[in-house]
């Protein structure tokens, strides 16, 4: 009797997630720190990126990808990328009735990532911003949910969205050119709260739209992704540069006042690849070694 107690009680144990060091004592398992978010550069799809997206999901991860308007291609293309790393990726064009309805948010309890993609903010936030489907993406996200995007898609995850006025109007032959349109803004799903996302679908964007549209929101965090850029979430709250450009982080350098919130200075820091932000700091981290990371 005494033989079969002893090991119940040592098989408990290993179940429980015991572990035993070098030196023969024992511990917890150590907490694995794992992708939460993934916000890249419009077309950007680091395929290690996505991977540790959904390295935590059941095996084959299921990911839904959505997109909206005009754009017929970025939906597909970030569908064949998902799956090369691994998932089993479905592509959806959304439109607002969609959204509207119970028939995306049906959708949610069967997967494990949700990934927006698109190059028109506009055209998204239409789609998107508001309706249920946005409600249930941001308390899914609390709950465990992976959420990731590229461009308008990475836009969409923060608080505030770009929906204009970043891009030069096209001018047309034996025309003026077009008066400049303001910068405008819409509702983000709030996933990373306290911040503005901008992944430019162009070089020929405006290069002060961050900074413009941050003015009306100036405890704000901007952040922007060029071509090559991609940001990771971590469980732990760090932001990690993971794609092979800088990602720039537009920090409040003091506490803005509702007053002075159109003057407020701003300090860029740069996000290496490899490197690290604290956003709840609003500093650089050292670096980790590369067995660390």
């Amino acid at each position: 009797m005494r033989l079969a107690i002893l090991v119940v009680c040592c098989l408990s144990f290993a179940a429980c997630g015991g572990s035993r060091g070098q030196n023969g004592a024992t511990g917890p398992t150590p907490t694995t720190v794992s992708t939460r978010v993934l916000v890249t550069a419009t077309g950007t799809r680091p395929a290690e990126a996505l991977a540790g997206l959904l390295q935590s999901a059941a095996s084959p991860a299921r990911v839904l990808v959505l997109s909206a308007g005009s754009d017929t291609a970025s939906g597909p293309s970030a569908a064949a990328d998902l799956r090369a790393a691994g998932a089993i990726a479905t592509s959806i064009r959304l439109t607002r009735t969609m959204a509207q309805s119970g028939q995306i948010t049906s959708l949610l309890g069967g997967v494990h990532a949700v990934w927006l993609t698109g190059t028109n903010p506009r055209e998204l936030g239409a789609a998107l911003g508001g309706t249920p489907t946005a409600v249930a993406l941001e308390q899914r996200a609390r709950g465990g949910l992976r959420l990731g995007g590229d461009g308008a898609g990475a836009g969409m995850l923060a608080s505030v969205l770009i929906t204009g006025g970043d891009v030069p109007a096209p001018r047309r032959r034996n025309t003026r050119q077009p008066a400049e349109e303001e910068v405008a803004t819409g509702e983000g799903l709030g996933v990373l709260l306290g911040t503005l996302i901008y992944a430019p679908s162009t070089t020929r964007h405006n290069p002060d739209a961050l900074v413009t549209a941050l003015q009306e929101h100036p405890r704000y965090l901007g952040v922007q992704l060029d071509s090559g850029a991609a940001l990771r979430v971590m469980s732990d709250g760090v932001w990690e540069s993971v794609g092979t450009a800088d990602v720039l982080i537009l920090v409040p350098e003091t506490q803005a006042d509702a007053d002075t919130a159109a003057a407020i200075a701003r300090r860029t820091r740069i996000v290496s690849p490899g490197s690290r932000f604290d956003p709840r700091t609003r500093t650089l981290l050292p670096l980790q070694p590369a067995v660390g990371r």
